[in-house]
């Protein structure tokens, strides 16, 4: 083995059984980089996102901004104090890709209609992305990275058991009888229900308990139904791509006839969207006539698609103002919940780039979207996962962040398509969008750390 300044270099193959832990890890006793207040903050901010996605939401709207400036102070203090003991992990380019990104965005601030408005809303959004994708990955070794994938999972079971358990009786706007259980719409329900379902499979491809084995299997398959209740086409797409990308990392613990069945059930589900609803309808012999707002899906896509394209032609260079639309007012009462707001509907961040940020908004998107493919898991992780698979004892010890890695990645690929048909990636203020960066900042670490 030979050590060159903070990096080592392996001699060995990535099948040797005795291959050694990456420096950071062994370092990770020297000091905590990332404190117990951040922590805790990073807990309260998600805590307070989950609960703005139910229908118990309006106590919550300010908490979240609360919560993420108390967790963006903490970061950067750490970031401060590591900063003078010249620890800081090198992350590749992604500091300059979203340097150059935040920059070319703010620029659409200065020029926006309206730019308090848009200022609020690119602070609030470059506090998070500062936040997930920069500082936080520069603190974090890679064990941490686990912490943080297992309290979104909590995160997120804890939304989908609550939904089954307390679910709102009363009929939602565009839901119709679809279920949306204790969330705000079907669609968020979908959403919850499809990352839940991803997180849960993932634990039945990897884990060696049989009972654990048994019990994310189950929940796998109540979350998959839930999905198809809530007719979210968006969410059904995405999560038939998540279950075959897992399948392509994960084929030793997987049957090949399974991705005909996730292709021909996803197919199913996106085709009837209403008929676990007529179903149901069937059995109790109720005669009510069913909503129709999962039949028509371009219902309200296409007037939102049309508006901004017109918005887009009459700015083009830099448009309206990040997060604005061509209908924004010149000025606006300052409101702390008009973080979060948007002009129109967002079902298509390209759409709402192009609009809100014209040419160059544009292509600042298309660098987050090349921040989001580049952490993909390399061809030796993917052949030392099907190698070993489950079978810990004979694995290197760090099969269990190349599982980890193949989860952020999945799961960053699977939200980044989501919000091209529904939601927002570019929001700070809602929990789908985070956690979309969060596992971004948690696979950037990884594929420096352990490829």
């Amino acid at each position: 083995m030979a050590m060159s300044g903070s990096s080592i270099k392996l001699h060995r193959s990535w099948f040797d059984y005795q291959q050694p832990l990456p420096e950071s890890q062994r370092r990770s006793a020297d000091a905590p980089l990332i404190s117990i207040l951040t922590w805790i903050s990073l807990v309260a901010y998600l805590a307070a996102l989950a609960m703005t996605q139910t229908n118990y939401y309006l106590p919550f709207m300010n908490v979240r901004w609360i919560a993420l400036g108390l967790l963006a102070a903490s970061t950067l203090a750490d970031w401060i104090l590591v900063a003078g003991r010249g620890k800081h992990r090198d992350r590749g380019s992604t500091g300059q890709i979203m340097t150059i990104y935040l920059l070319a965005t703010f620029g659409t601030v200065i020029y926006a209609e309206n730019w308090m408005f848009s200022g609020m809303r690119w602070a609030s959004h470059a506090a998070m992305l500062s936040v997930c994708v920069m500082l936080l990955p520069q603190l974090m070794i890679p064990n941490q990275t686990k912490k943080v994938l297992s309290i979104i999972q909590y995160v997120f079971s804890t939304l989908l058991v609550f939904s089954w358990i307390r679910p709102i009786i009363e009929k939602i706007p565009d839901s119709g009888d679809l279920y949306h259980g204790a969330m705000g719409n079907a669609n968020t329900m979908g959403h919850i229900a499809f990352i839940a379902g991803l997180l849960f499979l993932h634990g039945a491809l990897t884990t060696t308990a049989t009972r654990k084995r048994v019990l994310s299997t189950i929940m796998v398959a109540a979350a998959a139904a839930t999905v198809w209740q809530s007719g979210a086409r968006s969410s059904i797409i995405a999560f038939c791509m998540g279950v075959m990308l897992l399948f392509h990392y994960y084929r030793k613990d997987s049957h090949r006839y399974a991705m005909i069945a996730v292709l021909f059930g996803g197919m199913l589900m996106a085709a009837f969207p209403n008929l676990p609803g007529e179903i149901a309808r069937f059995i109790v012999k109720t005669e009510s006539t069913p909503e129709l707002t999962a039949l028509n899906p371009m219902r309200t896509r296409v007037p939102v698609w049309s508006a901004a394209y017109e918005g887009f032609k009459q700015r083009p260079l830099l448009g309206w103002g990040f997060g604005a639309a061509s209908n924004v007012l010149k000025k606006s009462d300052f409101q702390l919940t008009s973080f979060g707001m948007v002009e129109r509907d967002a079902v298509n961040d390209f759409m709402f780039m192009m609009e809100g940020c014209g040419i160059i908004g544009i292509g600042a998107y298309i660098l987050l979207i090349y921040l989001v493919i580049r952490q993909s898991p390399g061809r030796s992780q993917k052949l030392l996962i099907q190698r070993y698979g489950r079978n810990e004892a004979s694995s290197p010890a760090t099969i269990s962040l190349h599982h980890a890695h193949v989860l952020a990645f999945v799961l960053s690929v699977c939200l980044i398509l989501l919000n091209q048909m529904d939601n927002s990636a570019l929001s700070a203020g809602n929990l789908i969008s985070v956690t979309l960066w969060l596992s971004v900042g948690c696979a950037a670490v990884l594929r420096h750390e352990i490829t």
